[in-house]
């Protein structure tokens, strides 16, 4: 079985490109539509777990209908191509091949190793920027990407699927990633926290972080991808009971008014993190 996170595809079971979100999809003994898997030079496999793990933040995106709401994970859900990927890409390596409103596939996949790893790593691991699924794949060839059997697929390895012309859709593979089991201690310091919220908000430190936070509660952002962190945060910190989801809802609250109520001292908890307040200053360190 390969296993895999996709953009641009439906969230079904089976090779479908340009489908409309990012999901994780299952082939099993449904290779006839694989071109070629590649397996960038990670310099470990900590660095394609990594980019794993950013990819899996994302599950559950849905592509907009129009320019607008693109950092909202399912409102202005349409089929018109709009995502937030593209821009994020464009912003970070300045460059042109990163249009939005178009087919975002090979978008998605550049845009996880930009967030990953930053743009000159995710350049090297790439072999340049493209847009355009042929051209990736041949990019991966050029900077000496292994080319992988599909029984000895890896996490991290990038998978290209065909029609009856070309190459057409991408993927990340994702077998041999295990997450934390719920029960389990869960790790996750201020210095991975401080990283994650500063990718996200595509700034360096943790006082221009701070200055970008937005107010999370179960009212007000309450699927935005920086719930994940703080879920996650929180968990580390023993507030959090559940399994990090990126959904605010009320065991998150809970964790939230403990947190204020214990560490912040509030007498009046009120379940939210407001923007540029005193939970979030804490939580930065700043």
């Amino acid at each position: 079985m390969i296993k895999t996170i996709e953009g641009n595809t439906s969230s079904t079971k089976g090779l479908v490109a340009n489908g409309g979100c990012v999901a994780e999809k299952s082939y099993v003994n449904n290779h006839s539509k694989i071109a070629v898997i590649f397996r960038p030079k990670y310099k470990d496999a900590a660095e394609a777990r990594k980019l794993v793990k950013t990819a899996k933040k994302y599950v559950g995106y849905c592509e907009k209908k129009s320019n607008s709401l693109l950092d909202h994970f399912t409102k202005n859900a349409g089929s018109n191509n709009w995502n937030m990927f593209a821009p994020h890409a464009k912003e970070a390596t300045g460059s042109s091949v990163y249009a939005n409103g178009v087919y975002w596939c090979d978008i998605f996949v550049d845009d996880m190793f930009i967030r990953a790893f930053g743009v000159a790593r995710a350049k090297e691991l790439l072999g340049g920027w493209s847009a355009y699924t042929p051209d990736s794949a041949n990019k991966l060839a050029k900077v000496g990407a292994a080319k992988v059997l599909r029984d000895d697929v890896k996490c991290g390895d990038i998978i290209f699927f065909k029609n009856s012309v070309r190459i057409c859709h991408i993927g990340i593979i994702t077998n041999g990633y295990v997450e934390t089991p719920a029960d389990e201690a869960f790790e996750y310091r201020y210095d991975d926290f401080k990283e994650e919220v500063c990718g996200i908000l595509n700034v360096k430190t943790a006082a221009q972080a701070f200055k970008k936070t937005i107010t999370l509660s179960e009212k007000k952002n309450s699927n935005d991808i920086l719930v994940l962190p703080v879920q996650k945060r929180l968990k580390a910190l023993g507030f959090y009971s559940g399994v990090p989801d990126r959904e605010f809802g009320p065991l998150t609250t809970a964790a939230v008014n403990k947190y204020q109520k214990d560490i912040l001292k509030y007498k009046n908890c009120d379940g939210e993190l407001t923007k540029k307040g005193k939970m979030w200053k804490t939580l930065l360190q700043v």
